[in-house]
């Protein structure tokens, strides 16, 4: 066969996983002809006749280039050729297939026969075939990354949250060595290492995954030779998904502290998490770990966080959980500098709430209006999508107080972009990192 993989043209960061083991898949247990494509096939591309084409799909609210990409995949074979699967497709499998006609595949792909192939093949757990990308003109920013996955699934199944439909069950331990010596025996090193898992703390074999990475060259302080340049270089291990404050204890925080960890994720979701997160960072801190990034969801309805029913937040939430990763982050830089430790930095990013079935950004939450979040949106680009936790940055950037934050939200987006952008080029650059 000859078989198409199509990205829709959207922005991301990390390639497509899924595309990936479906092209090892067709390589490797049938020696089909596989080609990926970001987007439209470009000139370069084979002039052949394609027998099958699958169709990856991410956020909901790229619905419309992901309708546009099945359409036109539609044209290059007949429409029961056509396979779509993916986190949209996902969620939203009823709507896609009313709105394209083709009926998309939901949740892991655990079974070849899912593709009507009576091999069986478990191809979610195959190792991506990163070559597919080698051609293509767009470049991931994380590229030269084994993406790994050291657990399924969640298990906390919070109401905003996909996972509980993409991932239902939990598989507490799945080897990564096996997954990162065939990528590299296959397709060479690579520099860093993503674990894409959604809870590795619920795992009971968490140590047992450490020591994985750590037996990978993935230690703390690991270093690498560039191949190009002779040099070496500092690998980085991230789990991109995030920790679970929740589930942090000390014993956990300094097993962290072995490995290569760029920056420990971990997630403050709404205003009511407050003790548990900041028991969660100091841990993380006095375990040693020196960087840390929150996810602060904001714009929300109300939902259920791991069992506990939440209200919809507010403007004023929203600044307050920034100032705490603040005041935190001074408050453990004075210990420090007595003890002549590393600076600790914290940066938040705040992630803008939709519905799981949202075809666009335009959602206002229950205690929000559209200018507010268009002007937090304005904020984030101003400060390049992070909030960082040195005072002169914050207070610039967000407002010395919670008021005054929320007067910030009123003005007309001229008035901030032109304001906040010359306040902000007039800080040291200390300030800003």
């Amino acid at each position: 066969m000859n078989v198409l993989l199509i990205e829709p043209p959207y922005r991301n960061n990390f390639p497509p996983l899924g595309l990936m083991k479906i092209a090892a898949y067709h390589r490797d247990f049938r020696n089909d002809f596989v080609y990926f494509s970001k987007g439209k096939l470009t000139a370069a591309a084979p002039q052949i006749a394609w027998d099958r084409v699958y169709v990856t799909t991410l956020f909901t609210y790229e619905w419309r280039r992901t309708v546009e990409t099945i359409e036109y995949a539609k044209t290059l074979v007949p429409a029961g050729q056509v396979f779509v699967g993916g986190i949209l497709a996902s969620l939203m499998p009823e709507e896609l297939a009313v709105e394209t006609g083709i009926t998309p595949m939901t949740g892991l792909l655990t079974d070849s026969a899912i593709l009507g192939f009576g091999d069986r093949v478990n191809i979610d757990r195959l190792t991506p075939d990163y070559s597919i990308l080698n051609h293509i003109s767009y470049k991931y920013p994380a590229e030269n990354t084994y993406f790994v996955s050291a657990t399924k699934g969640c298990g906390m199944r919070c109401g905003f949250c996909a996972v509980q439909t993409l991932e239902p069950e939990y598989t507490p331990y799945i080897s990564i060595a096996e997954q990162v010596r065939e990528a590299e025996s296959r397709y060479g090193a690579r520099q860093n290492l993503i674990l894409m898992d959604n809870n590795v703390l619920l795992s009971p074999h968490f140590e047992r995954i450490i020591e994985d990475i750590i037996a990978l060259g993935f230690g703390r302080g690991a270093m690498r030779i560039n191949p190009q340049t002779g040099k070496p270089n500092r690998r980085y291990v991230d789990f991109n998904q995030g920790l679970d404050a929740n589930l942090l204890t000390p014993q956990k925080a300094e097993l962290l502290a072995k490995i290569a960890l760029k920056t420990a994720r971990i997630a403050f979701d709404h205003i009511d998490d407050a003790d548990k997160y900041l028991t969660a960072i100091r841990i993380a801190e006095s375990a040693g770990l020196d960087r840390l990034s929150n996810y602060i969801l904001f714009n929300t309805t109300e939902f259920s966080g791991k069992g506990t029913p939440r209200r919809a937040d507010t403007p004023h939430d929203l600044w307050e959980r920034l100032r705490l990763n603040v005041e935190f982050a001074e408050s453990a830089n004075a210990r420090r500098k007595q003890l002549g430790l590393p600076r600790f930095e914290a940066y938040s990013y705040p992630m803008r709430y939709a519905p799981l079935n949202a075809t666009n950004r335009d959602f206002v939450g229950n205690n929000w209006t559209a200018q507010e979040l268009k002007n937090v949106n304005l904020m984030r680009q101003l400060s390049k999508g992070v909030v960082y936790s040195r005072r002169p940055f914050f207070e610039t950037a967000w407002g010395a107080t919670a008021e005054e934050f929320e007067a910030r939200l009123q003005l007309p987006r001229e008035c901030i972009e032109h304001g906040l952008r010359a306040k902000l080029s007039q800080l040291s650059v200390k300030a800003l990192v």
